[in-house]
């Protein structure tokens, strides 16, 4: 089946499976927006354009577009939904694993990806294995919508503005998102794809939430404060 074709099905298959989603109507209605969008700029691709090709340009015709936010995200997320679509046939497996797996837009990232678990010889089973999925497939998408299509590059700046974006998401796991990022970046190195970053964790520590337990109620001390002495300072310094 050609691409233009198969995509066109799928995403039709997408606007009826989310008809049937308890979504609100305006919810829908954007939605609709999205897919026929996307449906439309199919259409000025040839047959023999592949998929990956296709998806590519539409990524980003987003990114370049003046579009807001949250449309932006919305047209990410029409992608994703499309994509496992095409993998699975449904959005089962995207419905049950979307909190927990993200899927990676770029194809060449999701590559690299994949061939970085193989490399750094994980686990998959092991904890450490799925933060190391997780933070590494955000990261990609990050990396990805600042408008990059090769970690080649990648600089410093950029770099520190994606890990700053963690510090807000994952404030209390941050020395597990920078091991991951520095384990991937290594793989990345060790061929050639980007330059070497020296990430020290402590440059990126996000300060720790006091949680001790005040010994007066805020209205005590106010009361405290507007309180007018009245007495006689000795000589030791003490009111009396």
């Amino acid at each position: 089946m050609e691409s233009k074709k198969e995509l066109k099905i799928a995403l039709t298959k997408l606007k009826t499976t989310i008809n049937h989603f308890n979504y609100k109507s305006e919810t829908k209605r954007m939605y609709g927006i999205a897919i026929s969008n996307f449906s439309i700029f199919i259409e000025s691709y040839n047959k023999e354009d592949s998929m990956e090709v296709i998806i590519e340009g539409y990524l980003i015709k987003i990114q370049n577009k003046k579009y807001s936010e949250n449309y932006k995200n919305l047209q990410l997320r029409i992608v994703r939904m499309m994509q496992e679509i095409i993998t699975s046939g449904s959005l089962d497996e995207f419905k049950t694993n979307r909190k927990n797996k993200i899927c990676i837009i770029n194809s060449d990232f999701n590559y690299l990806f994949k061939e970085s678990i193989i490399y750094l010889n994980f686990d998959i089973t092991t904890s450490s294995a799925r933060i190391y999925s997780q933070v590494i497939r955000k990261f990609c998408n990050m990396v990805f919508e600042e408008g990059l299509i090769l970690f080649s590059e990648l600089n410093i700046l950029t770099l520190n503005k994606i890990v700053q974006c963690f510090t807000k998401t994952n404030p209390g796991s941050m020395n597990q998102v920078i091991t991951s990022l520095r384990r991937f970046l290594g793989f990345l190195y060790s061929k050639g794809l980007c330059i070497e970053f020296k990430m020290n964790p402590s440059v990126y520590k996000v300060p720790k939430i006091s949680r001790r337990i005040p010994c007066f109620t805020r209205d005590e001390v106010k009361k405290w404060l507007n309180h007018k002495f009245c007495g006689i300072l000795c000589e030791d310094g003490f009111l009396t």
